[in-house]
């Protein structure tokens, strides 16, 4: 028997807020980042899509979904830890920047401050830098600088909750997002960022209401739809989502990432064909996704092309050795080929990298059996026991190689 885990999505970044320029003459000159693409004759769909509750997720054959790259726990995964976007300063550009730039003007507006501390906008680009310079706990004390005196002050609670989802405080961003809202209800940002820090709290019903909202007032901001179509995906509702990302697709066709998620729901669907072409073009726009290529193997798998899909885990390791999943993938190809010793070498390459695994532990045991080493079966199915206690299909696959053995 096979097992399959849930396909994980990815997440956008936060979006940026608007923000009144300080007083002083002299201000960091890094440029807002563009979040929204229109296009000429574009129609909002979001009618087209009804959204009702929620959908229980079904299996299918393939064994071993990779979590993604960046993280290894077991949780569903919404944020995949990009870097996010602090208005007018990007903090994914802050590490190639010459940070004695934002020191300079750190120590200007310090100086500002100190001889007019009602300066509310001051304040909040003060936080700005110091989001830049990665000083995250002092951005958050300036933005409340500038709420004490302006509590009505859209951007600066924006600015906070942003800050405090860098730090991975979603329900305390969360309270900020509510407040910018409260403010200025017609501004995409407030939504589309309430929705993303809901997404990481896993309340997915939730988000999809916050992203319809973004998408009423920003009908083709790429972001919102992507994000809807992964809130979707994480609520079992496949067809909704990938309706989601065709949206999203239409207005930025040359995003990677979405052509990811594509994939993946139709892998979920098992419209495996399908897949592999949204993977397909998701390499063509980035050749170095090891992910990707992994995924895209499964779906191959799934179709009885071993081979291709064993070349495909091949490019995935070629971009990073450690890459358990790959291995682990790579070794039930080569066991379904009836490789049964080279299936173990992989799955022992993924056990050395993490030997908690315990599906793989299971596969492994699946692989001795076919070469009639019981024994070692039964030391890989008691350690996935030991993972996964009482399990019936690895309890199952003990029971036979103990029958096997001759020893029930």
């Amino acid at each position: 028997m096979t097992h399959f885990e849930n396909l994980p999505v990815h997440q956008e970044k936060k979006d940026s807020y608007p923000f009144s320029k300080p007083s002083l003459r002299s201000r960091v000159s890094v440029p807002v980042k563009a979040t929204e693409q229109r296009t000429p004759g574009s129609k909002n769909h979001l009618a087209a899509i009804v959204f009702t509750g929620i959908i229980s997720t079904t299996g299918c054959s393939a064994a071993f979904i990779p979590k993604p790259a960046d993280e290894f726990n077991n949780s569903q995964i919404t944020n995949t830890r990009d870097t996010q976007q602090i208005i007018s300063l990007p903090l994914q550009e802050s590490k190639d920047v010459d940070t004695r730039q934002y020191e300079e003007e750190l120590r200007r507006y310090t100086e500002s401050l100190e001889i007019n501390p009602g300066d509310y906008e001051a304040w909040n680009h003060q936080g700005n830098i110091l989001n830049a310079m990665g000083r995250h706990e002092e951005a958050i004390a300036s933005y409340d600088k500038a709420l004490e005196v302006a509590p009505n002050y859209y951007a600066a609670w924006g600015n906070r909750g942003n800050t405090l989802s860098a730090l991975n405080r979603y329900q305390e961003a969360l309270s900020s997002y509510d407040r910018a809202i409260a403010i200025r209800p017609d501004k995409r940002y407030g939504w589309y960022n309430r929705g993303t820090a809901l997404n990481s709290l896993g309340h997915h019903e939730e988000a999809v209401i916050s992203y319809e909202r973004a998408i009423e007032i920003s009908p083709n901001h790429f972001s919102s739809w992507h994000n809807l179509g992964k809130s979707l995906y994480s609520l079992g509702e496949y067809e909704k989502a990938l309706l989601s990302y065709e949206e999203a697709i239409r207005i930025n066709p040359s995003n990677h990432k979405v052509w990811g998620s594509q994939g993946d729901t139709l892998h979920k669907l098992s419209r495996y064909k399908e897949a592999i072409s949204s993977y397909d073009k998701a390499l063509e726009l980035e050749s170095d996704d090891y992910r990707t290529w992994t995924v895209r193997g499964i779906s191959l798998k799934n179709l009885g092309r071993h081979g291709e899909a064993i070349s495909s885990y091949d490019k995935a390791l070629e971009l990073r050795a450690d890459y358990e999943f790959a291995w682990s993938n790579r070794g039930l190809a080569l066991n379904n080929s009836g490789q049964y010793k080279q299936a173990v070498d992989n799955y022992d390459a993924a056990i050395a990298i993490d030997p908690n695994e315990h599906i793989v532990w299971y596969n492994r045991g699946n692989s001795l059996i076919n070469l009639r080493l019981h024994k070692q079966a039964i030391d890989s199915y008691d350690k996935a026991l030991e993972l996964a206690p009482g399990n019936e299909d690895y309890l199952y696959g003990r029971s036979m190689a103990i029958k096997n053995l001759g020893l029930d």
